[in-house]
């Protein structure tokens, strides 16, 4: 027969476990997002974690049971609820550091939102620890919050989105100090969490804390960052293509002996491009640069039809055509089979001059974010010109492309 206190565990588990598992559930429902798989698997393993617990030891079950991670899930699950146009969960930066060596560290974001432009910090710590840490009571080595801050600021510094820096968000789901909360906002950074008054964490005024409650199963409201919207729009050579080509000026519904231009021509009856990027440059300032028109005049003189060539001067003469002038960040990029060192060029022009690239070269934007440059981009689909398509077979018309 159980002893009362075997029920208490018992009923510790089960409640554990049903929280385990309907926070696994929610966290499902974003398995789209960048990153989301790790956060389900960390739950899962805390899951398994808890229901692999012996009643036997039962000190060692109460221990276990008080130290699971569910109270940070259940923070990171209801953040990422509250989020809009969630873009990463535990999102890398690579960012140089500030120290005499300046070494390159990795930033682990725990939520990015707003299409970029929102990095979120999760905390779910005890107040009282965050706050006896900050006043320097912590154990050796323990990052105090300020410090996690540092690295935060340091890392969006170096990572623009839509050419402004990301706005900062830390959520504490128990709460934080008085005197943390103004350090944040003085950093500039957005808190989030119930503001607790110094005097509860002087000598037995936290007492009266307990009374006060926790936020862990609160949906909290992300603050929207009120960043301007960029007015200047870059062409790179691929959707300079996609704007004069047939296919896209009305030959759509004609058919085409070729298989890939028949595939585009459905594909534009269904999803037309030019009006999306008639509709996203209005009112912007257009521009490309030499080494895009060079290549575009070129392969439109030698393979373009009559029309496209046309179209192209009409084109030409809306865009002002700046100097190629990449910027470092851009230039740092290693050369590879999706990287090659015109599309640098290119799209490290855009870069430097703050406008947002129209590209329909997804290839590149992958590759550069997986060596940690990320661009303000507006992606299409991609349009051949019908001349090239005609005139070249596969191999010879991939290998022409892809060498711009």
């Amino acid at each position: 027969m159980e002893t009362k206190e075997e029920m208490n565990m018992d009923q510790m588990k089960s409640k554990a476990v049903d929280r385990a598992d309907n926070l696994l559930c929610r966290a499902k429902e974003f398995r789209h997002v960048q990153g989301a798989n790790k956060l389900i698997k960390k739950i899962l393993a805390e899951l398994n974690f808890l229901q692999s617990t012996q009643i036997e030891d039962l000190q060692k079950k109460t221990n276990n049971l008080k130290s699971n991670n569910l109270n940070y899930f259940s923070a990171m699950v209801n953040t990422i609820s509250s989020c809009h146009n969630l873009v990463g969960i535990f999102k890398s930066f690579s960012y140089l550091s500030s120290q005499p060596n300046q070494s390159r560290k990795i930033l682990m974001v725990d939520v990015v939102c707003d299409n970029g432009l929102t990095w979120i910090k999760v905390i779910s710590r005890n107040p009282l620890a965050l706050h006896r840490l900050f006043q320097g009571e912590g154990r050796y080595g323990e990052k105090h919050i300020m410090h996690q801050a540092n690295e935060y600021l340091m890392a969006h510094e170096q990572h623009p989105c839509n050419f402004s820096k990301p706005s900062l968000v830390f959520s504490f789901s128990n709460g934080l100090s008085e005197a943390i909360a103004d350090e944040l906002k003085a950093a500039e950074i957005k808190v989030i969490g119930q503001i607790i008054p110094n005097d509860y964490f002087d000598h037995d005024g936290l007492s009266d804390y307990k009374e006060l409650p926790l936020l862990n199963d609160i949906k909290c409201d992300i603050p929207a960052p009120n960043m301007p919207a960029c007015t200047k729009a870059f062409f790179d050579i691929t959707t300079l293509f996609a704007y004069v080509a047939e296919v896209t000026n009305g030959d759509c519904h004609r058919e085409f002996k070729d298989p890939i231009l028949q595939a585009q021509a459905i594909d534009e009856k269904e999803c037309p491009v030019l009006p999306q990027i008639n509709e996203y440059i209005e009112g912007k300032e257009l521009y490309t640069c030499k080494a895009a028109v060079e290549d575009f005049r070129s392969i439109l003189m030698t393979v373009g039809s009559i029309r496209e060539r046309e179209r192209s001067k009409d084109l030409l003469e809306k865009l002002t055509v700046v100097d190629d002038d990449p910027s470092a960040r851009v230039l740092q990029l290693k050369t590879s089979s999706k990287v090659k060192l015109r599309s640098i060029i290119v799209f490290g022009t855009s870069d430097k001059l703050k406008a947002t690239i129209i590209t329909a070269n997804v290839a590149f934007l992958r590759s550069a974010a997986n060596q940690g440059v990320e661009f303000s981009a507006f992606v299409h689909q991609s349009r051949f010109l019908t001349g090239i398509r005609q005139s070249l077979p596969d191999e010879e018309y991939a290998n022409l492309i892809h060498s711009k």
